[in-house]
This record gives C-alpha cells, structure tokens and sequence, in this order.
C-alpha cells in the first residue's frame, strides 16, 4: 500500500514524540539544577539580609524594655538565621515575659550548639541558665493505665504533636496555660481531655481512661487500587507544571531583586526598597519550595509509571500494583504493592 506524500504514519508520529519527549527531559535535566540553585540561593541571601534586620530590631526593643515586642522580632531572626547568639537573645526574652519552658528549650540549645563549636565559655553561660530555669518549669504527666498502653496503634498526642512512649508517665516541661490531650487506638473510641497548667513549678496530672469501644471500619478485604499507569501520568504532569511555576517564580523574584538595586545602597534600602526585597524573598521562597516539590512529584511520577506490571504480570500475581504517592518531610513518598 502507498502512503499518500505528506501523511504522518503512526510509526512515524511514534518517533516523533519520543525524540520531543527525549529533548524536552535533555532540557530539564539542564536547567532544572540552574533555576532551584539560583532561587535556593537568593533566598539564603535575602533571608540572612532580613535577620540581621530583625535581630537588631529586636535588641533595640529590649533596651526599651518592650519585651513583648521584642521576643516576635527575635523569633524571626532565629527562624531566618537560628545563630546562637540570636538564639540566646530570644530565650532571654522569653524568660522576661515569662515563657520559661520556651526559654529553656532555647538556652539548651544554644549550650548544645556551642559544645558541638567548642565554644566553652558560651555553652558554660548557657548551662547556666537552663540550671536555674530547670526548677522553675510548670510539668505535665500523663498517666497511661497498663491496659491502654497495651493496645495496638496507641498514640496520645499533645497539643497537635504526638507523645514518644518514652514520655509517657514522665513529667514534661510545658509552659503555662491550656492544654490539649488526646488518645487514640484503632478499634476504640478517642478520648480527649482539656487541662490548664499553672504558673512556675507546677506539675498538672492527666489520668488517661479505660478506652471504650470502637469499630475498625477498615477491612482487610478492602480491593488494592488499580490505574498506576494513569496515575504515574496525573503526578507527573502536576510535577511538570509546579516546576514551570516555580521556574516562572523564581525568574520573576531574581527580577524583582534588580529592580531594588535603584532604591539600595549596599544593604542601606529606602522604603520602596524594601518592599520590594521582601517582596522578592517572599517569591524566592515559594519557588525553592515548589521547585522542589515539582522534581519531587515528576520523578514519583516516573517511578510510579515505570513500575506499572503489565495486564499477564498482575494476572499472574493476582494483585494489580496499588501505589499510593504522599509528601514526606523529605521530599515524596510511595507506598505499593505487586
């Protein structure tokens, strides 16, 4: 059979999407690297510009004796730049306004740091501090009966964060005021409880009860999910576009940081300045992060469109694969099964 001139045969439309899909991974490959350590690094920058700027802030305050105003300033310089001598600062704001739990968390981790430094006289200052702070903290306990602490999957959560069972029945350093228990096992009903802790060198109880009974609605029966091919192409292309977004973010916050050269002298900025700085960090910030968060998903993506067993495989097995894909604190998780 004779192909008309100028019609494009599937083999041939084939080869032409994989040559395009083979220059456009050539692409990526190059410029990816460029655009998230060119955004990483002009984020550190400004972000060490803007501690400075708030850690000055903030002692000024302190001299004022304006603790209260003082303490969120120096919070965000440790949160921009956590260098020991911020973080000291902080932690003896915090015992001003009477955060000593906070406060004492922070001088141990400045003597923590500055033994790592070898920083003697400082961790020796720092030591210090957390010694007479030690008696003065307000504790929780939580009580776990035998019986609970038995039951599967158990956790007591705290105030949004989970209690290692190391702590419970331990008294914990907490600062003063309300807080928040919840205990959960699979197959019982959660129980929660709201206390308040006093002032200095109190300690609050919390009794945990008996759990009542629950039903486990999960079912061990529950069909594995299917379609990882086609969800290895919807990550993927969501990875794809948070990297032209973060790509488009990160040349506009490189732009915008030029434009701040005109009001700026050094690191001297008029009004207008600044706000075009923080501006600029601001969008340094969100593209590093979804930069990385797009690369991530892409090669999820990938992976999860890879692995895919073909329809004789997952015959075969009698399983087809059942992935699932979720954020870890360290970039992307996947779960499955063949």
């Amino acid at each position: 059979m004779t192909v008309p001139t100028g019609t494009v045969t599937p083999v041939v439309a084939m080869t032409r999407a994989r040559q395009a899909a083979r220059l456009s991974c050539q692409w990526l490959a190059a410029t990816l690297p460029v655009l998230f350590f060119s955004s990483a690094t002009l984020a550190q920058d400004l972000e060490a510009r803007n501690a400075e700027a708030a850690f000055k802030e903030g002692m000024a305050l302190m001299k004022q004796g304006d603790y209260e105003r003082a303490c969120p300033r120096l919070e965000d310089s440790v949160r921009l730049d956590p260098a020991m001598a911020a973080t000291y600062r902080w932690a003896e704001c915090l015992e001003r306004i009477g955060q000593l739990t906070k406060a004492w968390r922070q001088f141990t981790a400045v003597a923590r740091l500055a033994h790592v430094a070898g920083m003697t006289e400082r961790e020796q200052r720092a030591l210090e501090r957390v010694a007479t702070l030690e008696p003065r903290l307000p504790r929780l306990v939580i009580t776990v009966p035998d019986e609970v602490a038995a039951l599967p999957n158990l956790r007591i959560v705290h105030n949004g964060k989970v209690v290692p069972p190391e702590e419970w029945t331990e008294p914990i350093a907490v600062d003063h005021g309300s807080h928040e228990v919840t205990v959960i096992a699979r197959g019982k009903e959660p129980w929660s409880t709201e206390v308040v802790v006093g002032l200095e060198g109190t300690t609050t109880i919390v009794e945990v009860p008996l759990l009542g009974g629950g039903s486990d609605t999960r079912s061990s029966d529950d069909p594995p999910g299917n379609g990882q091919v086609i969800a290895g192409v919807v990550v993927a292309s969501v990875g794809a576009i948070a990297l032209g977004i973060g790509s488009g973010l990160a040349i506009a916050a490189k732009s915008s940081y030029d434009d701040s050269e005109d009001h700026c002298l050094a690191n001297s900025c008029d009004p207008e300045g600044l706000d075009i700085r923080d501006s600029a960090i601001g969008q340094a910030d969100i593209a590093t992060v979804i930069l990385a968060v797009g690369g991530a998903t892409l090669v999820g993506g990938g992976i999860l469109w890879l692995t895919a067993p073909d329809d004789e495989s997952a015959s075969e097995s009698g399983k087809s694969g059942a992935w699932t894909v979720g954020l870890a604190p360290m970039g992307l998780s996947l779960r499955g099964a063949w």
